[in-house]
């Protein structure tokens, strides 16, 4: 892999798992996960696959994806961004 995917393309698919189907695709039929369970394929992804970079958590309190190098914190364990940290 000669680039790293970036947190904007992660959150593109997160979101697309969600059923949120992007500008200029077109899929008769988007998936429709849970916020756990898309990000659930984007764990495996990172960590089975290690396609996605694992730095890219999601905030266990809001939802919300962010980079682990530039934000965000550890608290019991669990993964927080910045504003929820």
């Amino acid at each position: 892999m000669d680039e790293a995917i970036s947190l904007e393309q992660v959150e593109e698919l997160y979101r697309f798992l969600q059923g949120e189907v992007p500008d200029g695709i077109y899929y008769c039929k988007a998936p429709r996960l849970s916020e756990r369970k898309a990000f659930t394929v984007i764990w495996f992804l990172q960590e089975r696959l290690r396609i996605i970079p694992d730095q890219y958590e999601r905030c266990c309190s809001c939802g919300t994806l962010y980079d682990t190098r530039c934000s965000g914190g550890v608290r019991r364990e669990r993964y927080y961004c910045d504003s929820c940290f």
